[in-house]
């Protein structure tokens, strides 16, 4: 049945179905075009007027386009170069809504950005709302709310946090904060004497400001500060050398010397030997 009133509407009624009845609406009027599940009571379908052409379309090959009429996939979402495309998974999908969405921010962000985004849910627990990845039913990474990220673990405590070993080509740490002890080499720097050095490792069997075994195993080391304290500990070491080099340097000069003064000592006591002899030869001729 067709009806031209203020919403005209093709009516579909099934009367004599396996199943009874049912009733099916296709009506359009200055605002909307629908199907309607009369029978259910329900809107599956809803197209309103002035909507921009190829909001959706189904390609020939089976993709589906949407803003778009020639799809690149099996679904391909258009959007221009500058714009905003997101798409929404959740309770409320509404901009300020409880909800995950997704897509291409070109707008927002600025032209090549995509993203992922869990937004805030009334009742959410730390570390929610979060974003998790799993493999095989198991969860492998998180995001937190805080921003920190877990690999391995689901309850990070730093920024980033891996539960296992860590394997790169390169680690880079920022420059800003670090404390590099090119100090060692000023020269008001007090440098522990070899014999203090000693008696502080013999006591705590460590090197100063280096941690013990006990407290590395109970809290874990920072790399970038132990990086630091090893440097100091090499330019300490460099220094130790070079003095040990001076004093070594001064024995030998000293050794030296001393070595040309006893060869100057045998020379002269080699000339009074032989004039000792001599003077004994006219001696012994005399008394004859």
């Amino acid at each position: 049945m067709i009806t031209t009133s203020d919403f005209p509407s093709l009516h579909l009624n099934q009367t004599g179905g396996p199943e009874g009845t049912y009733e099916w609406h296709v009506a359009g009027d200055e605002t909307e075009f629908v199907v309607q599940d009369v029978t259910a009571n329900k809107v599956p379908f809803t197209i309103s007027t002035g909507a921009p052409s190829d909001s959706l379309v189904i390609h020939r090959s089976g993709q589906v386009g949407l803003g778009t009429e020639t799809p690149q996939g099996n679904l391909h979402i258009f959007g221009d170069g500058a714009a905003d495309v997101f798409n929404a998974i959740g309770p409320d999908p509404g901009w300020n809504g409880t909800a995950m969405n997704f897509g291409y921010s070109g707008f927002s962000f600025g032209i090549g950005s995509g993203f992922f985004n869990v937004r805030p849910a009334p009742g959410a627990v730390a570390p929610n709302p979060s974003l998790r990845f799993a493999t095989g039913n198991v969860q492998r990474m998180i995001i937190t709310n805080t921003g920190s990220i877990g690999v391995g673990t689901l309850a990070p405590t730093e920024l980033l946090e891996v539960a296992g070993k860590v394997k790169a080509t390169a680690f880079r740490v920022g420059a800003q904060d670090l404390n590099v002890p090119d100090y060692v080499f000023e020269p008001d720097y007090k440098l522990l004497s070899l014999k203090q050095l000693a008696k502080y490792i013999e006591k705590e069997k460590h090197l100063p400001e280096i941690p013990s075994a006990k407290e590395i195993k109970a809290s874990g080391i920072d790399l970038s500060e132990m990086q630091m304290h090893l440097l100091k500990k090499v330019e300490e070491l460099t220094l130790y050398t070079l003095q040990q080099e001076n004093t070594i340097g001064s024995q030998q000069r000293t050794i030296q010397t001393q070595s040309q003064l006893i060869q100057e000592l045998q020379r002269t006591l080699a000339r009074i030997n032989s004039r000792l002899t001599v003077i004994e030869r006219q001696s012994r001729k005399t008394d004859k």
